[in-house]
């Protein structure tokens, strides 16, 4: 059995990391006012509350936020917000890469991303590795533009999944914010 991290586990090591990853993504989905993503060492989204849904289609499951920031073609590749979000998800790879050397899916996706993308090899050339906490831009929720402080939580005696955990650090972005939870409420 292949291991999630990279080489081979027993069954009961197994077992307690996939314990230990439904039990943080329970969290994450229990949270209503708190945006939250867990995402695997390669970027993929796998689990997300719906209020970090509402902020970008990049926090659906099963979403690569690598290959959302750097290829999906909605995305406006200019300014502040997109270098400092690319600079982010870059330093995340460049250090989950450096964790898990040997790691094929790994090269497939700075491959891919090499050759598709000239913002992405800009910003691997430039990386300077990862922040554990920052603020990001989220332009196309609903009701707005939102600007949340985040931190980034390793889990521990995980080195596979990090939790992005989002919150508003002035009051009109929790205004902002409360609308949205307000909606998503509604909607619900």
């Amino acid at each position: 059995m292949r291991a999630p991290y990279g080489g081979h586990m027993n069954e009961a090591s197994d077992s307690i990391a996939r314990r230990q990853r439904e039990m943080v993504s329970a969290h994450v989905m229990s949270w209503r006012a708190i945006p939250a993503v867990l995402v695997d060492r390669h970027l993929d989204v796998i689990a997300s509350n719906s209020l970090a849904r509402a902020l970008t289609p990049s926090f659906h499951l099963g979403v690569n936020l690598a290959r959302f920031a750097f290829l999906d073609p909605k995305i406006e590749r200019s300014g502040a917000p997109f270098h400092a979000a690319a600079q982010q998800i870059v330093g995340m790879l460049n250090d989950s890469l450096t964790r898990h050397s040997g790691d094929t899916e790994f090269r497939e996706i700075v491959g891919e991303l090499s050759a598709k993308s000239q913002a992405f090899s800009e910003a691997w050339a430039e990386s300077i590795g990862v922040h554990v906490t920052g603020t990001a831009r989220f332009t196309d929720t609903t009701h707005g533009a939102i600007d949340l402080g985040y931190s980034l939580v390793s889990i521990p005696d995980d080195p596979e999944d990090t939790l992005i955990v989002f919150c508003a650090t002035t009051g009109s972005a929790q205004s902002t914010l409360d609308v949205i939870i307000t909606a998503r409420e509604a909607d619900a």
